[in-house]
C-alpha cells in the first residue's frame, strides 16, 4: 500500500470511490476538480494540490474531456481506499 494518506487525500479518494463504485455510481462520469473542492469545503487550488499528489501516487487518473480535466479513481486507488477504510 501507499505511504500514509492525509485526511484530505483520503476524503478525495472517498469521493472518487463513491462516484465510481457507490450506490448511485456512474462509471462513465468522471469528477471535476470543482466538485472535489466543494465536497471537501476547500479552495480549488488546494484541491488541485491534493489531486496532484494522488496522481503522482497512481491512485487517481486524469481524463480530459474537450479541454477540461476530470478525475477518477484507479483500481490501485480503490484498493488503497478500501484498505484505509478498514
Amino acid at each position: 500500500m501507499c505511504n500514509k494518506l492525509t485526511e484530505e487525500e483520503r476524503k478525495i479518494l472517498a469521493r472518487l470511490y463513491e462516484s465510481r463504485y457507490g450506490l448511485f455510481a456512474n462509471e462513465d462520469v468522471p469528477v471535476s476538480l470543482r466538485l472535489i473542492a466543494v465536497a471537501l469545503g476547500i479552495e480549488i487550488e488546494e484541491a488541485g494540490e491534493f489531486v496532484t499528489r494522488l496522481l503522482e501516487k497512481g491512485l487517481v487518473k486524469k481524463i480530459t474531456v474537450g479541454d477540461r480535466p476530470f478525475y477518477e479513481i484507479t483500481l490501485r486507488g480503490a484498493e488503497e481506499y478500501e484498505y484505509a477504510a478498514k
